[in-house]
């Protein structure tokens, strides 16, 4: 049995799409409007229902408005089901994905907390070079200190320098 196709905006905007089948697609319109970034309900309305080769009707809270009508925007909109579930599909998949990638740092972040003793971290090494370099302070002591580490790390390490 044939249905006639709709659309339809309701007040908690929603967009509830009916197909031939009588299959009906429900989208945020946040959704919707990705893939129709122009639509917008018309001043003074709360909602708009479009039935295909039958009626556009308005909505305004105490009234109900004929719309225009054949209305091709909506002919058009019924059609974008396809589109829209896949912009639904590709945001769900993206989400998920940026989830397990934050999941992935944190707990990465969580593994490398623990420092090594024989190395210097890198932001003491930086403020090391700073003071050196640019205020003129000279703390030979720390920095003969990272000298015996850097050579520590070269023997752990191999010295990487000779392999350029």
């Amino acid at each position: 049995m044939r249905t006639q196709r709709k659309f339809l905006h309701t007040p908690s905007d929603t967009i509830i799409i009916t197909d031939n089948r009588g299959k009906e697609s429900v989208f945020d319109l946040e959704i919707f409007q990705k893939v129709e970034p122009k639509y917008k309900l018309p001043k003074g309305c709360v909602g708009q229902e479009y039935i295909s080769s039958e009626a556009h009707i308005l909505y305004t809270g105490e009234s109900q408005l004929e719309g225009e009508f054949p209305w091709a925007d909506g002919e058009r909109y019924i059609k974008r089901t396809k589109d829209l579930q896949l912009v639904e599909k590709t945001e769900k998949e993206d989400e998920e994905f940026v989830e397990e990638v934050s999941s992935r740092a944190e707990n990465a972040s969580e593994e490398d907390v623990e420092e090594d003793d024989r190395f210097y971290n890198v932001s003491s090494l930086i403020h090391l070079m700073w003071e050196h370099l640019f205020e003129d302070i000279d703390n030979k002591e720390e920095i003969n200190e990272m000298k015996k580490l850097i050579k520590e790390r070269e023997k752990y390490r191999g010295n990487w320098r000779k392999n350029k």
